[in-house]
């Protein structure tokens, strides 16, 4: 098993191929929501003033 550079879903992780197909999300496409969020909520909290 190689190292992947995101995050794999738990029941694939656990139990392998035969439970799921493989579903992964990749850490450019994380880091990208993660950064997209936290303005978006960054952007609600300078409205409200808090």
């Amino acid at each position: 098993m190689r190292y992947r550079k995101g995050y794999v879903y738990g029941n694939y992780y656990k139990h392998g191929k035969h439970v799921c197909s493989q579903h992964s999300v990749k850490e450019t496409e994380l880091m990208g929501l993660s950064l997209l969020t936290f303005v978006k909520v960054l952007r609600l909290l300078m409205r409200m003033k808090l």
